[in-house]
């Protein structure tokens, strides 16, 4: 079977209608969590045409399940669509606050990719 990729947005690029959550790999709810159990849902996904993995840094403690995604994807990273979360700013006045998104994206972009690629 062929995976038939959606265009996302108004943008070029395309993804699978089905996103692997990556909640579980974070090893929390889940039990046991080994990277080369990771690796592996990883790279069943990607090999089944899953292009689009979905993390975010509340995913385990201090963003275990974006390290672990990192490690994963390190070698296909050209295959993967990544979607993340903004998390709350912690304050009472502005929970979700937009100055807050930039350091979220930030935070992704380190515990995934080493840092802004």
């Amino acid at each position: 079977m062929t995976m038939t990729y959606r265009r996302l947005g108004q943008s070029d690029v395309r993804v699978s209608p089905v996103a692997l959550g990556c909640w579980p790999l974070a090893g929390i709810t889940s039990g046991t969590m080994t990277d080369a159990a990771v690796l592996a849902v990883i790279d069943a996904a990607l090999e089944s045409g899953i292009n689009h993995l979905d993390t975010a840094h509340a995913y385990g403690r201090d963003g275990e399940s974006e390290r672990r995604v990192g490690r994963a994807i390190r070698s296909r990273r050209a295959e993967v669509v990544l979607a993340t979360k903004v998390a709350s700013t912690g304050t009472k006045t502005a929970a979700y606050n937009v100055l807050g998104v930039p350091c979220c994206f930030a935070g992704t972009s380190r515990r995934v990719f080493g840092g802004w690629k």
